[in-house]
Formats: structure tokens, C-alpha cells, sequence
């Protein structure tokens, strides 16, 4: 039962409490009131919020917009004669424009989407700063020509169905992680694979290598297809990826391959085999060889490395000539698993104007982050909304080369593949299921990068 003794208390010392349904009644905003700061929401999204320290020279206010897809607008009344912004990538300062009275400033604050700011108040002048403005018109200008599109990293095709041959077992184009799973079982390790997600104790999963005789010896062949169009030169440059090749000898095509020194993709523990010249069009294969079991034989996807297309196949994807020519989506342009990045190029000529910020902003796009280069100078990066970048100072009269640079990530190269990744978490296990052989292309469950539609650069005014 509610207790009424709350109530009973209110009503017994009722000059002492404040009535109020909502903090927009009077009563509540006279309690919350600060003559020393005053904030003026002018979008009223409901979304706008703010943090601010009092300090001994000045203030610290941090204002942030929560709505994903509505801008955010606001007039701070604060005290204090000058008003810094502060950027929150590079530290940079930038002194805001306001209107001082009776040592108060009165300023305009405007924020993107999922935007943020902080400034500095203070009674001290400032340097000589840059001095920032709210935007109200914004006006495109001109490329001359069209983009220019490269590639910068190897391209990569991953293979992860296999065949596994041992003393007990032949099987065929298997998933790699039910083939590890085989591996360990076959020679006594129940669990399967130790290394996935359990917890070893001491030694205790070191210790049973000594399990393994010369009749645990196996073999793994990776079958992958190489197409006609693909040139000579570009077939002769392709590496591979093998994990762990001191546990096993690689071959290509029935021709063993030795490890080079110091050539190593990513990590160094991924190494890299020089096998190209072992290369035919159409069928080729990669394989194993493991004079015993190993605890640490972990049977993993290979990669292979070169200037190539990856292209869908008979069976999954295929190694094809060609390159990324132009804007739009990676996967579809022959690049489903790379993971580096794809530089686009675009002209501008400028007859530069005053009181005129420029920025490159991207339209539609997709990538974990963007580099911005003009005249070849890194000017910053792009990686959140509104997508765009302030390039002013980068920029002369005349000529501009602007290069744009869009990373993917390593989620389509690593996988997982085959199961939707619009799950809250993921684990190792989420590499576990997969189709019993090789699906086609259009069943991988891949990220669509790349750069759908030129960049532009805007002057604002």
C-alpha cells in the first residue's frame, strides 16, 4: 500500500516545497535559473544537452546533440567577453563571434546530427584566432574532369572450404572449421579444436602434443579456380597466406614452396609464399602437408594476394583480370574481401573567395574512415556524420588535386560469412556454421564499401 506520509509532510510544510508537472513551469525554472548562464533551445528536438565546468579563468562547456537525423540549434547567454571553440579532433581554436553586454556574450551555436561542440569562456583575449561561422548558404563547385580511381593494397581472394586427408578419413570440399574440429576428434582430443574458446589450465592442452605419432600425418588441398582473362604478369605476382608453416610443408600444383624471409601479410605471423610462378588458368591447388598432429594445427582459410579481380565463380568466387575502374560498390566491382584502402581523385580549379569555408563532403558512402589529401598535403579524415571536412587552408588559387582515400575494414576479410551480422555480439563461435560445401557468391554475407558517388567540395558562405 502507498504510503501517505510524503504527502502528510508536504502539506504540513507547504512553504517549503515547490509544485511543479513539468521543468518548463515557472515555478521549476525559477529554482533552475543561473543569471551567470542561460541556454535558448531553438529547435526544440528535446535531444540537446550540455555539460559545463566553472573554473577559475573561465568556463568549459560541452554541448551535444543526440538526434541521429535533425540538426540542433541554440543561443547561449554566458559570462565572460570571449568565446573559443575548441576542435574536438585536431585541438585547434577558433574564436566564435557574439554579442557582449554587461559582461555577458550571447552566441549562436548550431550542431549536426549525433553532433558535438566545446568552448571556452573567458575574460582573457585570446590570440589572433580563425574565427568561426555559422553556415547559411552553401554553394558546389566544379571538378574538372572525372575521379580517378586505384586501388593502393594487394587484392584478396579467401578460400576456406578444403579437403582433409588422413590415415582414418578422407573428406571433400569441407567447411575449415568442421575440418578442424575433425582433425583434433580423430586423434583423441574430444572437445575438437582446444584453441576456440576454452581456457587452458597450466600446460594442461600443450602437454597432450605428445599424443601424436607419425600416423596422425595429414594432408589439406585448397582447391581455387584462376580465369582466363587474367594476364600473365598479374598470375606470376600472386602470394599466398599459410598460418603455421613451420608445422607443415606448403605445395602449389604438386611444387613445394619455401617461405621467404621478412614477406609477411598484416601480422608477422602471417607469412607470405611466393607462388605465382606454379600458377595455371582454370583448377589450381594448395596443400598441406603435416608429417603429425600438432596441438597448435589449426587449420585455417589461405589468402591469396595480387593485382586481380575476385569475381563470383562456378563455386564461391573466382581470380579474374581487371581492376576497380570506377565509384560504387566494392563487392560488385571485383574487391568483396579486401579490406585496405581505394583512392579517388578529384580536380578542382579555384578562383578562391573570401569569407568562404570550403569543404569536401561525401554524399554516398560506406567505409570505416575516409582520408582527405589536397595537393597532396593530409588536410584530415572523414569518418562520421555530416561527412564532411573543412580543407580551406589546404587549398590556392588555381589547380587543386583532391584525393579522397576510403578504408574498408578487415570484417570481409576475416568473416564471419555465411549468417547475418546484425547481432548484438559475436564470438568464435560465430564462425562455426556455414553450408555444408561451397556456397555461391550471392549467400556471403558481406559489407557493401566503396565510394557510391563522387565527393564534392562546397564553398559556405
Amino acid at each position: 500500500e502507498r504510503s501517505s506520509q510524503v504527502k502528510d509532510l508536504a502539506i504540513k510544510y507547504a512553504d517549503h516545497w515547490t509544485f511543479s508537472n513539468k521543468l518548463e513551469d515557472p515555478a521549476a525554472l525559477k529554482m533552475l535559473h543561473n543569471d551567470a548562464f542561460e541556454l535558448e533551445d531553438q529547435t526544440n528536438n528535446g535531444t540537446l544537452y550540455h555539460q559545463r565546468r566553472v573554473l577559475d579563468d573561465g568556463q568549459l562547456l560541452f554541448m551535444v546533440n543526440s538526434h541521429k537525423t535533425k540538426s540542433a540549434r541554440a543561443k547561449v547567454t554566458v559570462r565572460g567577453k570571449y568565446i573559443i571553440k575548441l576542435d574536438l579532433i585536431n585541438g585547434e581554436e577558433w574564436a566564435c563571434p557574439g554579442r557582449t553586454e554587461g559582461g555577458k556574450t550571447s552566441f549562436e551555436v548550431q550542431l549536426d546530427p549525433a553532433g558535438s561542440a566545446l568552448f571556452a569562456i573567458t575574460d582573457r583575449k585570446p590570440v589572433k584566432l580563425r574565427t568561426c561561422r555559422l553556415s547559411k548558404t552553401e554553394k558546389p563547385v566544379e571538378s574538372d574532369g572525372e575521379v580517378q580511381v586505384k586501388r593502393e593494397s594487394d587484392n584478396i581472394m579467401m578460400v576456406n572450404y578444403l579437403d582433409l586427408h588422413t590415415s582414418k578419413s578422407d573428406k571433400k570440399e569441407i567447411y575449415f572449421m568442421d575440418g578442424l574440429t575433425s582433425l583434433f576428434k580423430e586423434n583423441g582430443i574430444e572437445m575438437g579444436n582446444p584453441w576456440q574458446h576454452k581456457i587452458q589450465y597450466r600446460r594442461n592442452y600443450l602437454a597432450r602434443d605428445s599424443l601424436f605419432d607419425a600416423s596422425s600425418a595429414f594432408e589439406v588441398s585448397y582447391h581455387f579456380e584462376i580465369n582466363d582473362n587474367l594476364g600473365e604478369a598479374a598470375m606470376k605476382s600472386i602470394r599466398a597466406m599459410v598460418e603455421r608453416p613451420e608445422l607443415w610443408q606448403v605445395y602449389v600444383n604438386g611444387h613445394e614452396v619455401t617461405e621467404p624471409e621478412g614477406a609477411f601479410w598484416i601480422d608477422k605471423d602471417f607469412p607470405l609464399f611466393a607462388v605465382g610462378e606454379f600458377l595455371l588458368k582454370g583448377r589450381n591447388t594448395l596443400t598441406l602437408k603435416a608429417p603429425r598432429m600438432h596441438i597448435l594445427a589449426e587449420i585455417m582459410p589461405v589468402y591469396l594476394l595480387g593485382d586481380f579481380l575476385v569475381e563470383p565463380g562456378q563455386k564461391g568466387f573466382e581470380i579474374a583480370g581487371g581492376d576497380i575502374s570506377k565509384t560504387g560498390s566494392w563487392r560488385e566491382a571485383g574487391l568483396p574481401f579486401y579490406a585496405q584502402k581505394v583512392a579517388y581523385t578529384q580536380n578542382f580549379n579555384l578562383e578562391k573567395t573570401e569569407n568562404c569555408t570550403y569543404k569536401i563532403k561525401l554524399k554516398k558512402w560506406n567505409g570505416s574512415v575516409s582520408e582527405v589529401l589536397v595537393n597532396r598535403k593530409p588536410a584530415g579524415v572523414i569518418a562520421w556524420y555530416p561527412y564532411e571536412l573543412d580543407v580551406t587552408p589546404y587549398l590556392k588559387e588555381g589547380n587543386n588535386e583532391v584525393v579522397v582515400k576510403v578504408t574498408g575494414s578487415l570484417k570481409n576479410t576475416f568473416g564471419f560469412f555465411y549468417q547475418p551480422d546484425d547481432n548484438w555480439i559475436f564470438g568464435p563461435y560465430s564462425w562455426n556454421e556455414a553450408p555444408d560445401k561451397i556456397p555461391p557468391a550471392s549467400e556471403y554475407f558481406l559489407m557493401d564499401y566503396g565510394l557510391f558517388e563522387p565527393f564534392e567540395m562546397v564553398c559556405m558562405q
